[in-house]
């Protein structure tokens, strides 16, 4: 059984994900088809996404894959800048790894924090600076 669930809301220029793990392949198909579809009303100026992960958040291989493919859609859609916050988590070393490589593999500024609200200053200030 799993105990995964996400929220996914969009508010001016970003997009918040709030997500508890584990991340499996279904999991991952489902929630990149949600935030496609969310991206849709944002991607016509740059944008940032803070996602927001709580307890074990690993990822299976497979979405870890998925994960790829939707971060580069998201970039392809205007998608500026990513803040991750790992909070609560045994593997937070494990979901560190895991994200940088996903975004360094895609060429994505990314931030990873601990803290929300650290978070969401980093993001302000960087989209603050991106060209409309």
């Amino acid at each position: 059984m799993n105990d995964h669930t996400y929220k996914i809301t969009a508010q001016d220029n970003i997009l918040f994900v709030d997500a508890s793990g584990p991340f499996d392949f279904d999991t991952m198909l489902q929630y990149k088809s949600e935030t496609l579809e969310a991206i849709e009303k944002l991607k016509h100026e740059p944008w940032g996404c803070i996602a927001c992960f709580h307890g074990s958040g690993v990822f299976s291989p497979e979405a870890e894959e998925e994960l790829v493919l939707l971060t580069r859609e998201r970039m392809r859609k205007n998608m500026a800048a990513l803040a991750t916050v790992i909070q609560d988590s045994r593997q937070a070393d494990i979901q560190q790894m895991q994200l940088s490589r996903v975004y360094e593999s895609c060429n994505t500024k990314y931030h990873i924090f601990s803290d929300v609200k650290a978070a969401k200053t980093w993001l302000a200030n960087y989209l603050k600076k991106q060209p409309n």
